[in-house]
């Protein structure tokens, strides 16, 4: 009887065990094995985290687990899994890790970066106001515009690309948040928020600044060795604080002398007028945090045309009969990592063990490289997405991975979709791109590959040539 009862016991001990540690006997993860203490930061240095990623996926499988000062990194390199985790078990993936550049930077407030929970939960509702698919319509008019302006800047001054694609989709969504405000202001905050996003960037690529994992180096003051970062993260907090707070602040000072034109801001101001003290801040707070911008996909837009002339031949035609879909125009990824998720417990996957308050990479782009779902992905073929000149289905769209996934899909990727459909669709309509020449007339084909290093990473600076394509596209763009 005692030996039953013991038997028991010690079974429901064990059982319990296993219940509150049902992890711990699995392995983690394969990935390399780094150096002792500081693990794979040096590897997580590199420019283009993403190419890194693809190497460690091809030694070591699906799920790679990379240690950065003994923090758990898992890099999922596989749709299978990033949805499995991220969309299935969502209520476990949808927190940020915990990293301490977040309030360095002075970026708490900013929703990508924000922990899971009611806060977050008040600011997506506020966005998804401005960014669903009702108000999305609503600003058609101001993003058909915009795209106009910008047929005209590319013919005066080609050259100056990059400035016009950030002015194009970022004037559209600054005017729907501050007002029309004049040329001038508006490039200034555009530029504002061109530094902010690559201050941003910057600052979250993998291993960039070790005080990401090594958070005791924020008390380190900037003249002692290994305290280096905190002028250069000072310099970064003042870019990120610019944006945020100088075109806020000027629509409340228009506002006050009746110049302010109805805008988002204008709006939820008005909204809060009732309110007082610290309810009244909170409500500012989150109406200015809310208002938040890039131009890489226009410009690897611009670069695919240069490099695929047949592509631009096609999905022209497409224009020139009219066809509603344009479905040449639609396929593209605009970031080749995706932003990180934090594990909240402890879970297992595959056979591995997944710890608590590991960072979850998705990698984008070697989910939009996989051969065996997209053949030969290095060459540039749209067509791969289309079946009898529309949407193929039986092909995974590729912004089902750009946006992101789980709780934390995009809540602006209407209002980016129709944003760039436009702007393309206006570019091709009038435009021929070409690339540049050389003395000998020998075309200067740039690379593909040479992109910047920011987690939304873009071309870096090209040559090409763009002309109209008619004396009456020329008559288009001038009656514009």
């Amino acid at each position: 009887m005692f030996l039953v009862v013991g038997g028991a016991l010690v079974g429901l001990l064990l059982l319990r065990w296993r219940i509150s540690k049902p992890t711990q006997s699995l392995p983690l993860p394969p990935g390399p094995n780094g150096i002792p203490l500081i693990g794979s930061v040096i590897d997580m240095s590199d420019k283009h985290p993403w190419n890194k990623f693809r190497d460690w996926a091809r030694d070591y499988g699906d799920i790679v687990h990379v240690n950065l000062f003994g923090h758990s990194v898992i890099v999922l390199n596989t749709w299978k899994a990033t949805v499995d985790l991220l969309d299935g078990r969502s209520s476990n993936y949808s927190d940020r890790p915990n990293l301490p550049i977040v309030p360095l930077l002075g970026i708490d407030w900013h929703v990508p970066f924000m922990p899971y929970g009611p806060r977050w939960r008040k600011h997506r509702r506020v966005i998804h106001q401005l960014a669903n698919d009702a108000a999305v319509k609503k600003q058609l008019p101001i993003q058909q515009r915009r795209a106009r302006q910008l047929l005209r800047r590319l013919r005066d001054a080609p050259e100056a690309y990059a400035d016009h694609t950030l002015f194009s989709i970022g004037a559209a969504l600054m005017e729907t948040v501050y007002g029309n405000l004049s040329e001038a202001k508006m490039e200034e905050h555009l530029h504002l928020a061109e530094s902010a996003t690559q201050a941003l960037t910057e600052a979250f690529l993998p291993g960039t600044l070790a005080v990401q994992y090594l958070p005791f180096l924020r008390y380190f003051p900037s003249w002692m060795p290994g305290g280096q970062f905190q002028t250069h993260l000072l310099e970064l907090r003042s870019r990120v604080n610019a944006f945020l707070n100088k075109p806020f602040y000027e629509v409340k000072e228009a506002m006050a002398n009746g110049s302010a034109d109805s805008c988002f801001v204008t709006r939820g101001l008005r909204d809060a007028e009732h309110l007082k003290d610290a309810d009244l801040r909170d409500e500012e707070d989150l109406i200015k945090y809310c208002a938040a911008v890039s131009q890489s996909t226009l410009l690897t837009f611009l670069l695919a045309m240069v490099l695929h002339p047949e592509a631009q031949r096609k999905a022209q035609a497409e224009l020139d009969e009219d066809r509603d879909a344009l479905p040449s125009a639609r396929a593209g990824s605009r970031r080749p990592i995706g932003f990180p998720h934090g594990c909240s417990e402890e879970d297992d996957y595959g056979g591995y063990r997944i710890p608590k308050g590991a960072t979850i990479i998705p990698n984008h782009w070697l989910m939009l490289h996989n051969p065996a779902e997209y053949p030969d992905p290095e060459a540039f073929n749209p067509g791969r997405f289309l079946r009898d000149g529309k949407p193929d289905a039986s092909v995974r769209d590729p912004n089902l991975v750009a946006f992101g996934f789980g709780r934390r899909i995009c809540p602006g990727r209407a209002m980016a979709d129709a944003a760039l459909f436009i702007t393309i669709a206006s570019i091709l309509h009038v435009f021929a791109i070409a690339p540049a020449r050389d003395e000998a007339g020998n075309p200067i084909l740039p690379s593909p590959t040479d992109v910047t290093s920011a987690l939304n990473c873009r071309p870096k600076p090209f040559a090409y040539t763009l002309a109209p394509r008619s004396k009456a596209a020329e008559a288009l763009i001038d009656g514009l």
